[in-house]
């Protein structure tokens, strides 16, 4: 995105690598679920991204900027994310960035409950979602995927 201001980038970064911070007050027992989750063990998944807020909350080195990605990180800009279901228009850039980073992430990892899936049908299906992620961002995210976005960082 071109992005080079120091601060921007460093609150990016703090609210991207602390944005399941509030998964830590989820039973391991939920975590490490090997099936699907049955609705009462989502809904408490559903409140990982308040707790992280909560967990943050009063800590005077942790810049307000890098909440965001904490809060948001699930929300949609078509409104069926959580925990606020927020459009575009009300997501911070940060959570916007993050949500991608997070969706291509659980994606493409193998996890206990799913299989990963390969880099280029994730995109496929990501791009597919036209209303759910921020298209410009999701463009430059997938540039980086290639080698000629790799040049250019």
């Amino acid at each position: 995105m071109g992005q080079k201001d120091e601060q921007f980038l460093h609150e990016l970064g703090t609210g991207a690598l602390l944005h399941d911070l509030g998964k830590s007050r989820i039973s391991e027992r939920i975590i490490n679920k090997r099936s699907a989750l049955n609705p009462y063990e989502f809904e408490i998944m559903k409140k990982h991204p308040k707790w992280g807020v909560e967990i943050l909350e009063g800590d005077e080195d942790f810049a307000s900027n890098s909440v965001y990605p904490v809060l948001q990180h699930h929300e949609r800009g078509d409104r069926s994310g959580y925990p606020n279901g927020i459009n575009f228009s009300e997501m911070h850039i940060f959570s916007r960035i993050v949500a991608i980073a997070d969706t291509f992430d659980a994606m493409t990892t193998e996890r206990v409950y799913q299989k990963a899936i390969d880099s280029f049908p994730c995109l496929k299906i990501m791009f597919s979602m036209k209303q759910a992620y921020d298209q410009h961002i999701l463009r430059c995210f997938a540039e980086l995927m290639g080698p000629s976005g790799l040049l250019e960082i």
